[in-house]
């Protein structure tokens, strides 16, 4: 059983009926931003994003495919190590958004972008927006971005308890939220919902049956959220909400 706790594409889920993922979806990062931008009636967006690695692409085209055929999406990427991004930046001069997708060059990247006065709401996701290398590269160009965020909900009690108890142990709360708060979802589903199932269980067929029924999780209080499985092996209900950098701290956007 392999269980996917940090991201999640359901190329991954569909890896094998032993591929469980407890973890955001890149698809939800992309449609938190995506919304926003239909709400304030953005229809001609650029996106920058790095080709590192499969993971900004793919959070571009689920962006591109959420805004529909009424907008009109540019897509331009880069390389790593990639240090002047004047000529694609440009091409977004009359853009009325641009998202920064990328590592730590995309700092630099909005350096130039405000450089060349292209001042246009600026949109992301937590990668981008929390890492303090990128903060610190863009000089403050970063300041008011929007985001896609993960920040688990006040009122839940679980999720209350759970940063009580870690702050009791390390003496601070976690650094990255998302990773820590869904690790620990996916322990404990393990440990309430597969393990008690399978222990001393022998037969392949049976531990394999077992194993499985951890498809049947519905409704779950995690720290994450209210969580269901789903057929494919991908949890549902994870809180990915928008929120605005405001110096430098991820601050929630009422809805």
């Amino acid at each position: 059983m392999i269980i996917d706790s940090l991201d999640c594409d359901q190329d991954i889920a569909n890896l094998s009926d032993n591929v469980f993922c407890v973890a955001k979806e890149t698809k939800d990062l992309a449609d938190v931003i995506a919304d926003y931008s239909i709400e304030k009636g953005y229809k001609n967006i650029g996106i920058l994003h790095s080709t590192v690695d499969s993971f900004m692409p793919s959070v571009a085209l689920f962006y591109k495919d959420r805004m529909g055929a009424n907008a009109s999406v540019q897509i331009e990427s880069y390389v790593p190590g990639t240090s002047d991004f004047k000529t694609s930046l440009m091409k977004f001069a009359n853009k009325e958004a641009i998202v920064f997708l990328g590592y730590d060059e995309i700092g630099l990247a909005m350096k130039q972008a405000s450089d060349l006065n292209l001042n246009q709401p600026k949109l992301t996701i937590p990668t981008v927006a929390t890492t303090p290398s990128i903060q610190q590269a863009s000089k403050g160009s970063i300041e008011g971005i929007y985001f896609s965020f993960y920040f688990p909900l006040e009122e839940n009690i679980v999720a209350t308890k759970f940063y009580s108890d870690y702050n009791q142990a390390y003496g601070r709360t976690p650094i990255v939220s998302v990773a820590t708060d869904q690790a620990y979802d996916s322990a404990k589903i393990v440990l309430e919902k597969v393990l008690p199932n399978v222990k001393g269980e022998t037969k392949v067929e049976r531990l394999q049956e077992k194993i499985l029924a951890v498809k049947n999780i519905k409704d779950y209080s995690g720290v994450t959220g209210n969580l269901t499985m789903s057929e494919d092996g991908r949890i549902k209900g994870i809180l990915i909400r928008l929120y605005q950098l405001q110096n430098l701290i991820p601050v929630f956007i009422q809805e």
